[in-house]
């Protein structure tokens, strides 16, 4: 099982481009609040499903077809902002291949690069042959 941190991250990774459906059975344990931040998902409040929130205990379902309608409804709204977005093919090259962390835990030395500047390492790194 993953932690909710990692999910959480996970789905802010510029991968998905701030596009992130989430399909919630909005039990005690993990509501869609505490998975996706609000800042970050149009996560309504208790009782309301929004956006690219689906909660499947809402009230507004009526049987399991209901909760599938709505899930395949929704995803076709996604889909169709996803299939406006441009794509541009370029060389392999020009792609970033990751950021080298110095330590897998917390520490000092890991802290001396503010968020910005890892941001434009991140930007300037290139594939090398």
């Amino acid at each position: 099982m993953a932690p909710i941190r990692a999910v959480r991250n996970i789905s802010l990774t510029p991968n998905f481009g701030g596009e992130v459906m989430t399909v919630s059975l909005r039990c005690g344990k993990l509501p869609p609040e505490h998975l996706m931040p609000v800042r970050a998902s149009p996560i309504a409040t208790a009782g309301r499903f929004d956006g690219d929130v689906v909660v499947l205990q809402a009230n507004a379902h009526v049987g399991f077809q209901s909760m599938i309608d709505y899930i395949m409804c929704t995803a076709t709204h996604y889909l169709e902002r996803l299939n406006q977005w441009l794509r541009e093919t370029c060389p392999a090259s020009d792609l970033a291949i990751g950021v080298h962390a110095a330590a897998a835990t917390p520490s000092p030395d890991s802290r001396r690069f503010p968020p910005s500047a890892l941001r434009q390492i991140f930007r300037c790194m290139r594939a090398r042959p």
